[in-house]
């Protein structure tokens, strides 16, 4: 079987030296796993929490939250009655932002 010389020594863990640091290409990779683990972890987290206060949670929770948080806690959207604008702001975001990705493609 043959095959590039070159593929079977980074199997082995040999990627050579770097011509612009002119050290080995493992210890660059072995200086930056810390940064770039910790970035992705934070990525991570940072996706998990817009799922989880999106799309995964169900409209009820989100109506339940929204109304709290800024109607109560924040006081910028009315929680009762349609008598002004801002008595439609959440009785028409909460339920369409479950139509937001679906029309995505379309628009």
């Amino acid at each position: 079987m043959s095959g590039d010389p070159a593929i079977a020594i980074a199997l082995t863990g040999n990627l050579g030296q770097s011509i612009y640091f002119t050290v080995a290409v493992t210890e660059i990779i072995g200086n930056r796993a810390g940064v770039t683990l910790t970035l992705d972890f934070i990525s991570l987290l940072v996706a998990l929490v817009i799922a989880i206060s999106g799309q995964a949670t169900p409209r009820f929770w989100l109506g339940l939250m929204a109304i709290v948080v800024f109607g109560v806690w924040y006081g910028c959207v009315a929680i009762l009655g349609a008598d002004t604008w801002q008595g439609y702001i959440l009785p028409v975001i909460v339920p369409n932002y479950y139509a937001v990705p679906e029309l995505k493609p379309i628009v």
